[in-house]
């Protein structure tokens, strides 16, 4: 999907590159500026998916660092249990050395020497043990520790994956439902006139210059302004979408006035648009005059589907964007 959303942006940067020195300064702005737009919106979903891969890629290796821990958790245990039975076995000995102590006080001063030194390297093991044992407990505490701050990261990133899949969710049935409303509202007109597609995440609704424009003007005749009004009602419905609208001709007349005819058919369609309702600061008008042809300029009727005005809508990202922050 994300490879898809890129080739428009890499059309527009190829056509800007071949127009630069044939379009005035103003027209190349707007095509500079249009060019950025869905090339930031393309960067921002490439953002998104590369953190959902990292992020589940982060997950797996938490998940086995966390057991590798819970494993090691478990062999400590079970040392600690042995290094404790060590340790009231070495009591019940030291115990009973001091038994043995008291019984041999009287024996012969070689003996008591034997026995002490004997009684102190036992001491000395019983304290070796103690600290060994200490020691022991010490790393279990810190094991756990680390296992509770394993099992909090794991779930912050569950969480923060499961909401970026359920905004990447709801954009798709959001989409989905524009479509579905579209088509209903819609749906007197021919397919020669309007279609709609969807393609890059995004949908494409198309609609030729018979249903809006007589030939060579940017007037919008009654027919068209219903069809809009239709459009705008959908739009309306649906705050959280973004327009852009694009003027396209065929390759008829000079590359100049292709330009100037298309990017005022834009326009044209931007004001009624506005006028049925819908926030200008949502939607983006551009000119393409003949440089993105949906058919070769061949025939007449290749031609008649090149002269279209396409309304581009496409889900806001501003909460992808936030999320990721």
């Amino acid at each position: 999907m994300l490879r898809s959303l890129l080739m428009p942006v890499a059309v527009l940067f190829m056509l800007s590159t071949l127009l630069s020195s044939c379009v005035s300064t103003k027209k190349y702005q707007e095509l500079e500026l249009i060019k950025n737009h869905y090339k930031d919106e393309a960067d921002a979903l490439k953002t998104v998916r590369t953190e959902n891969e990292l992020v589940k890629e982060q997950l797996t290796t938490c998940d086995a660092q966390l057991k590798q821990s819970v494993r090691e958790n478990e062999v400590l245990v079970v040392r600690n249990e042995s290094v404790q039975r060590n340790y009231d076995d070495l009591e019940v000995r030291f115990d009973d050395l001091l038994a043995q102590n008291k019984g041999l006080l009287m024996a012969s001063s070689s003996e008591k020497e034997g026995l002490l030194l004997q009684l102190t390297a036992q001491q000395s093991e019983n304290e070796r043990q103690r600290q060994e044992l200490l020691s022991i407990r010490n790393a279990l505490d810190e094991r756990q520790i680390n296992l509770d701050e394993l099992r909090t990261s794991l779930v912050e990133r569950e969480t923060r994956v499961t909401e970026l899949e359920a905004m990447v969710k709801a954009k798709e049935t959001q989409m989905t439902q524009l479509r579905e409303n579209l088509n209903r509202t819609l749906l007197g007109f021919s397919a020669s006139d309007l279609t709609i597609t969807e393609k890059n995440g995004k949908l494409y609704l198309s609609l030729s210059q018979n249903l809006l424009f007589k030939s060579g003007s940017d007037q919008i005749d009654f027919k068209g302004k219903n069809a809009l009004k239709q459009v705008a009602d959908a739009l309306n419905a649906n705050p959280e979408i973004d327009i852009m609208v694009e003027g396209h001709t065929d390759s008829d007349g000079t590359p100049a006035g292709n330009w100037d005819l298309s990017t005022r058919r834009a326009n044209a369609v931007v004001n009624i648009l506005s006028g049925f309702g819908v926030i200008p600061g949502r939607m983006t008008a551009a000119g393409r005059a003949l440089y993105v042809p949906v058919a070769p300029n061949d025939s007449a009727a290749n031609k008649a589907l090149n002269r279209r005005t396409e309304i581009i809508l496409s889900p806001k990202l501003d909460q992808l964007y936030d999320l990721l922050k």
